[in-house]
């Protein structure tokens, strides 16, 4: 491997294990910088826990975060790296075209340039959960919030104004849900106990043909051949209902 320019070692990986012996080889061992001490204590390195806190990603830092490995700062040439994480960048790439993948950058990025993606955080793990990926920075991260959801403080972070606050919310409540019960007792009274009585049938007739006394209806005749037709009742009943139910004095001009 020939390196033509001095900046070219940022499109390279190299190999720990190989870099270690080297050094160790020239009396400059790497005992202590070990693999990963904190999976020696049991503990996930420390970039998962740097990675989980991003709300976005570099696409190229998505793919290696998904096979389990730390990102380098900037993607390397596709040549220089495992070919799991080359076919997962490509698919991050294609579900990103596709849509599948949201971006938090706007639409000025140059499309054909991936590594200037930043994609959302959230949406990874939504896609990784669609195809099957385990997203290994999960138990590092908040569930997210349902939007709409109310998130409540612990009773030592509620300060007096906010105990005040909500002992008026409370009683304001209160009093519409007595003022609630208090309307549904009034409009009880107007429901008929016996709907097949003849005062039902008023009730009845009532809504029907005086809910506006404003508007015009039929004469007395008609509404009473109506209520015979309908409650199958005599003339007498009939005429009797349409008294109860009319609310003026049709005899008032004579």
């Amino acid at each position: 491997m020939a390196l033509i320019y001095h900046s070219d070692y940022q499109d390279y990986l190299f190999n720990r294990s190989e870099v270690a012996a080297l050094l160790e080889s020239a009396g400059y061992p790497l005992q202590a910088l070990s693999k990963d001490q904190g999976k020696r204590e049991g503990e996930p390195p420390e970039w998962m826990r740097i990675y989980a806190a991003k709300s976005a990603l570099r696409v190229h830092e998505a793919a290696w975060v998904i096979n389990g490995k730390e990102p380098p700062e900037s993607c390397p040439r596709s040549t220089v790296y495992d070919l799991n994480i080359r076919r997962t960048l490509q698919a991050i790439v294609d579900s990103v075209k596709l849509g599948d993948i949201e971006t938090k950058n706007t639409d000025w990025h140059i499309d054909e340039e991936p590594q200037t993606w930043l994609v959302s955080h959230q949406s990874v793990i939504d896609w990784c959960g669609s195809v099957g990926y385990e997203w290994p920075l999960s138990q590092f991260m908040k569930p997210p919030q349902v939007e709409g959801e109310t998130s409540i403080a612990s009773p030592q972070h509620v300060n007096h104004q906010d105990k005040d606050r909500l002992h008026e919310e409370i009683a304001t409540l209160r009093q519409e849900v007595a003022e609630l019960r208090a309307t549904v007792e009034e409009l009880r009274k107007s429901v008929p106990l016996h709907p097949g009585s003849l005062m039902g049938m008023a009730i009845q007739a009532q809504h029907r043909y005086w809910g506006n006394p404003e508007e015009s209806r039929p004469k007395s005749e008609v509404i009473i051949q109506e209520l015979r037709k309908e409650y199958g009742i005599t003339g007498a009943q009939a005429s009797a209902v349409d008294k109860v139910a009319c609310p003026i004095n049709r005899n008032k001009g004579s």
